[in-house]
């Protein structure tokens, strides 16, 4: 199939991959979360009376590392998908050079 035209059939068959850009969604999201979360864990942490002074670290660590896992994590399910992507390529030009072999075995005898 060309990677130029999408249609359903692609879809129906699997031939066509949705998962990278539902990854990338998904990162966009974490990373919302991840902040989200650290923020407000370090708004509780510096109101508590006794301080919080290590809750409100780790959230800033939190905020910091918790996207940037997000990132590794997403890049090595896209880098998986890519190659997917790249095995099919390589597949499809195989059988047609193995096509084209063929015919010229035919014209050959």
């Amino acid at each position: 199939m060309s990677d130029t035209k999408v249609s359903f059939v692609d879809f129906l068959t699997f031939d066509r991959m949705v998962t990278p850009l539902l990854i990338k969604i998904i990162y966009y999201i974490g990373v919302a979360f991840w902040m989200l979360g650290g923020l407000v864990t370090f708004f509780v942490a510096i109101s508590l009376p006794y301080g919080g002074g290590l809750m409100a670290f780790f959230s800033l660590v939190a905020m910091v590392m918790g996207p940037l896992f997000a990132r590794i994590w997403c890049e090595f399910m896209i880098v998986v998908f890519n190659i997917h992507t790249r095995l099919r390529s390589i597949d499809a030009t195989l059988k047609e050079e193995q096509k084209t072999s063929v015919v010229s075995i035919e014209k050959t005898v």
